[in-house]
Parts: C-alpha cells; structure tokens; sequence
C-alpha cells in the first residue's frame, strides 16, 4: 500500500505512464514503442498484427475468466509480431519476433521508504 501511495504522487513523465494491465491478443493490430532493433527498421512507430503470444514456461495452469480473458501472471517470454512488410528469412512471411520489454522507476513513500517499481 506504501509503494501505491508513493507512486500516485508521482508526475506521469517520471513513471512513464505505463498501464497497471496490458490486454493483448492474437490478431489485434499494434505498434512497435521502442526502436527495438533500428538496424532493421523495427523502430518507433512501426505498425503490424501479434501472430502469436509465446507464454513464459513458469505460467502454470491458464484460467479464463467469464469474458474468456487469461490473465497471466508473467511477462509472455515473446510476441510474434508480424509488421506490415517483411523483415526476416526463417519465419512466415512479415512475422517478426519480439520479446516484451519492462520500464522501472524509483518512488519514495512518506516515511522516505524508497520502492524500485517494474511494469511490462
């Protein structure tokens, strides 16, 4: 609860405004946030489709819940994204794969008690 409270009184360009929840899904268009890998125009900007969702191995049994949502417990371990050109040999055509980043920041609560947070 010390760690929430330190974190609401924070500016939004400080903790990035990074979301308490993803939702994402097989087919949903995205864009690529990061330059990820510049060297092959995977960069900032970049739009495409998630083709697949690579879970990571310690996620145990999947539960759905009545909106037919799975709610994960780790980061998945990766996304293959697939841009709206091709970029790579090996995988279907426009698939490119993609391992989810985390940002962290520092947040001081009010007994000057510092909290180190990580979002995905």
């Amino acid at each position: 609860m010390e760690a929430k409270l330190a974190i609401v009184g924070l500016e939004d360009k400080k903790t990035g405004k990074l979301p308490t929840t993803v939702q994402m899904a097989i087919g949903m268009r995205a864009m690529v946030l990061l330059n990820v890998a510049t060297e092959v125009d995977i960069a900032n900007g970049m739009r495409g489709e998630i083709q697949d969702i690579i879970l990571d191995e310690r996620e145990d049994s999947l539960v759905r819940n009545d909106n037919d949502y799975i709610k994960l417990k780790y980061l998945p371990a990766m996304l293959l994204f697939r841009p709206y050109k091709n970029m790579f040999q090996g995988l279907p055509p426009g698939v490119t794969p993609l391992t989810p980043s985390q940002a962290s920041f520092m947040a001081t609560g009010s007994m000057d008690q510092k909290f180190k947070i990580s979002r995905p």
